[in-house]
This record gives C-alpha cells, structure tokens and sequence, in this order.
C-alpha cells in the first residue's frame, strides 16, 4: 500500500484527525494506503470540543490500527520517528486554512525533504517561494489530498516533488 506519514502532535489545526480518513478515501479510488501517525501529544482545543477524545479514538493504541489502514506508531524518540518516516513514501504536512498566513516553516517539510520524502502541504505564499508555484502536491482540501496522492504514483510526479522538497532542506542544512 502506498504508505503516509505524518510525525508531531495531533491538533485540529494540523488536520491530524481528518488525515486518519485517507485510507478510506483512497481504497475509494482504488488504491490501498496506510497513514502512519507518530507522536503521542493529543492537544484539546476550546474551539473544537471533543477533539482530543475523537483524535484518540481514530489513534488507538501504539503499534495498531484502529481503522482501516491507520497505524499509530505512539510517541518515539527523533531518531526512530525519522526512520519510520524513511520507511514510507509521502509526507504529510497539510494544515488548516488559519495557519496560511503563518511565518512559520514546519519542520517536517524540511525533515521530510531531507529523507528524499515528498510532502502534501497547503499552497500558501511561503510554500510558493520555498518549492516553486508550481510544485505538484499542494493540497487545499481532504479530497485534493487524495487527488495528489494519487498524483504522486506517477513516477515524474514523484520525482519532482522529491527533488523540491530535498532541494529546499539542503538550503536549510548546516556544515
């Protein structure tokens, strides 16, 4: 199955609960996939009641799925939540529309790129001039996350998006 990754906390700002329905989305269109979630900080959210008990039901206990194609890898040191991440073959750094006009880079774009991953994110100006406009897997929507995913099989699609992504944290490296 084509495998995704996202590594961090989980927070509805961060899409972590809707991520749990790409499986499904995907089997949908005919292709098998699983999302690997890593971390183990689930944030409550005053705007959002009940977020923290929905994301840990959809997580389930560490090292099982608790739905159809999502594994929950638990709260791991860097280095192993790296490997994991290694192991799969699209990251996944979607965000919600309010962080849009954010400053802020996320690490796992960078950390994603510098393991050769390519990464679903928003299109947003930062991310324009970080990746090129017309980088192959922004995503707007859950459902432009499947159509990119599944854009990302193709292997100049593929490529691509994992040249910008390398390219960009090669930019970020230090000696």
């Amino acid at each position: 199955p084509l495998q995704l990754v996202y590594t961090g906390k989980f927070a509805p700002r961060w899409n972590t609960l809707e991520m749990t329905q790409l499986p499904a989305l995907l089997a949908a269109r005919g292709v098998a996939a699983e999302v690997n979630l890593v971390g183990d900080k689930v944030h409550d959210d005053p705007r959002d009641a009940g977020y923290k008990r929905r994301m840990r039901a959809a997580l389930g206990e560490p090292g099982t799925s608790s739905m159809a194609g999502v594994i929950w890898h638990g709260g791991q040191p860097r280095a192993e939540a790296m490997r994991l991440a290694a192991a799969c073959d699209i990251g996944l750094s979607w965000r919600h529309p309010e962080l849009d006009a954010s400053l802020e880079l996320s690490t796992k774009v960078l950390e994603f790129g510098q393991l050769g991953l390519p990464v679903i994110l928003k299109r947003t100006p930062m991310h324009e001039e970080l990746l090129g406009a017309d980088y192959p897997l922004f995503a707007a929507s859950l459902d432009d996350v499947a159509d990119v995913a599944l854009a990302a099989l193709d292997p100049a699609v593929f490529a691509l998006a994992a040249t910008r992504t390398s390219e960009a944290a090669a930019s970020f490296a230090l000696d």
